[in-house]
């Protein structure tokens, strides 16, 4: 029995594309799978805007570790970060929790599908927040909120399969995708617009089904590609879990 370890990110990043309606042309087909192949094998490279996301997901995290006193112009004031690379006002700090007192948790998951009848799939998953039976996950966006991006934003995560995984693996009647558009003031950080988008997973059935589908049909997809099935043996070759739900 072979075991290979996905993310429920490259499942999503991978159903985008099979489920993609655009009127292609078969070599435009063919040139986005390959580009898929390569950006889901390629060595992991943290840009700066994702070095921005990841330092504001640790300071929702743990606020105390970031928090710093700065004098500007000899007055004390409190922002959050790390003054090498970038600073997060206290305001906006406090406007992006997603209630009073609940930051980020950052809680693990890992969950079983069947690949095939010779392959187990686990799926590796973080919850940012979980909030009763409601998952919350957060993400940074860096470009202007304009009407024309917050409405392709709510269309793409609402057809996410992310969130379907995470109410499968926690079991959620909610998930909430909480969108928080950035710009760089250097040395700040500032936020620009929060932007909420809702998906009911309640039937929970369901949900499972769909995410039994995805996997199965992302296998399928991966066999044809020696590369994809390499890697991902690799994955859980590398980083073995335990803990499966």
């Amino acid at each position: 029995m072979r075991i290979v370890r996905v993310s429920a990110t490259d499942l999503s990043r991978f159903w985008e594309w099979y489920t993609d309606k655009s009127d292609l042309s078969m070599d435009e087909m063919l040139t986005k799978e390959e580009k898929l192949i390569e950006s889901l094998t390629a060595p992991f490279v943290e840009t700066r805007p994702m070095k921005l996301g990841t330092l504001i997901h640790a300071i929702l995290e743990e606020p105390r570790k970031y928090r710093l006193t700065i004098e500007r112009a000899g007055v004390p004031e409190v922002f959050f970060g790390d003054e090498s690379l970038a600073l997060l006002t206290e305001e906006d700090a406090k406007a992006m929790v997603w209630t009073d007192g609940m930051g980020i948790d950052e809680i693990p998951a890992l969950k079983e599908y069947v690949g095939d009848e010779e392959t187990i799939v686990l799926v590796s998953m973080r919850a940012d927040k979980l909030d009763g039976r409601i998952g919350v996950d957060l993400k940074t966006k860096w470009s202007a909120p304009s009407r024309y991006v917050l409405d392709m934003n709510a269309e793409r995560y609402e057809d996410s399969a992310q969130g379907l995984f995470y109410a499968d693996a926690f079991r959620l009647e909610k998930v909430v995708y909480l969108l928080h558009y950035m710009a760089e003031e250097p040395p700040l950080m500032r936020l620009q617009h929060t932007q909420q988008v809702w998906v009911d997973t309640h039937d929970l059935e369901h949900v499972h089904q769909q995410c039994q589908r995805i996997v199965s049909t992302f296998w399928e997809w991966c066999k044809y590609h020696r590369v994809l099935v390499d890697h991902y043996t690799n994955r859980f070759l590398n980083k073995p879990e335990t803990e499966i739900l």
